[in-house]
């Protein structure tokens, strides 16, 4: 009897740990959903954070883990603007490749990883295409690029928009609520901004 009552005390916590999600009240203290402004900051520049991230802070916002439809629903939205930064992409290497001769494939290679689509700076990239092809980029060579990029930028805007509406649409949230929590920056309560003054 005793041995069983054992088994049974270490079997309770193995079956909390194990719960499923979305039962709609706050997981046990062990797997609890993190608080808002708990989850570390996004790395600077990425615009599409992991999905297993977006999870978390959406969790975080809402206080409990979320349920199935959401789940389903949050996942679509994340795999549409997954696809959607992808054509970005695409078609703004097809403009530099356009623009400076070099194959689309290369031009791909020298780009940031698709999930920074609308946030990296082209200036740095300048140089990068000028070394690969071997030739300066001429006054109106450079001006054509620089409108790839704000093209490229406006694109990112409209698929960043449309991916915040659909996550928020998900968890029934505000937009502006799910647009700060999935900002690229902390929350301010999370990071103090200075050290606090030495007491005299």
């Amino acid at each position: 009897m005793k041995r069983l009552t054992l088994l049974l005390m270490l079997a309770a916590p193995m079956a909390l740990a194990q719960a499923p999600s979305g039962t709609g009240n706050l997981p046990p203290a062990a797997v609890q959903a993190p608080k808002p402004g708990a989850p570390a900051p996004i790395p600077s520049g990425m615009v599409l954070p992991a999905a297993a991230e977006v999870r978390l802070r959406l969790e975080a916002l809402l206080g409990k883990f979320l349920e199935k439809p959401q789940l389903a629903a949050v996942a679509g939205g994340w795999k549409t603007a997954l696809g959607e930064a992808r054509i970005a992409q695409n078609a703004y290497a097809d403009r530099l490749a356009a623009v400076t001769g070099l194959y689309r494939g290369r031009v791909l290679e020298l780009l940031p990883p698709v999930e920074q689509i609308g946030a990296f700076d082209s200036m740095p990239l300048l140089p990068k295409l000028e070394k690969e092809r071997g030739l300066p980029l001429t006054k109106e060579e450079k001006t054509a690029i620089l409108d790839a990029d704000k093209a490229r930028r406006a694109q990112s805007q409209q698929l960043m928009t449309r991916m915040i509406e659909t996550y928020a649409a998900a968890i029934a949230q505000p937009t502006d609520k799910v647009a700060k929590a999935l900002s690229l920056a902390p929350a301010a309560s999370t990071r103090p901004s200075a050290a606090p003054p030495a007491k005299n």
